[in-house]
């Protein structure tokens, strides 16, 4: 998957890539998205993912899919770069779901 003209011209840069599981198996629907962008995508039938028109620069590429642990992966790209990220899944168990229990009281959320 070339980088267009336009992100060549435009001075951003392109990322690509491929979101597989064990062996290679490519997975299809895997939420894609880049922490600089405002927008996310799902890998394609084949796992693979372009985003586009991201500023030169240091990024955080996030991949998810219901059934696999999440994949955090950091980058840099210059002006007019394309970079390929290829990324590896690892299912979780299928087994019932593990139970936590909290005590005390909690006193401050943080998501990441």
């Amino acid at each position: 998957m070339p980088a267009g003209p336009a992100a060549a011209q435009s001075g951003g840069v392109v990322l690509r890539g491929t979101v597989a599981g064990l062996g290679g198996t490519p997975i299809a629907e895997a939420l894609i998205y880049v922490d600089t962008s405002a927008t996310a995508q799902l890998s394609d039938s084949a796992g693979d993912f372009r985003v586009a028109g991201l500023p030169p620069g240091g990024h955080v590429l996030h991949v998810r899919k219901l059934g696999f642990a999440p994949r955090r992966l950091q980058f840099a790209l210059e002006s007019g770069d394309t970079g390929v990220i290829d990324v590896g899944l690892i299912g979780l168990s299928s087994g019932p779901a593990p139970i936590l229990r909290v005590h005390g009281q909690v006193r401050d959320v943080v998501e990441g």
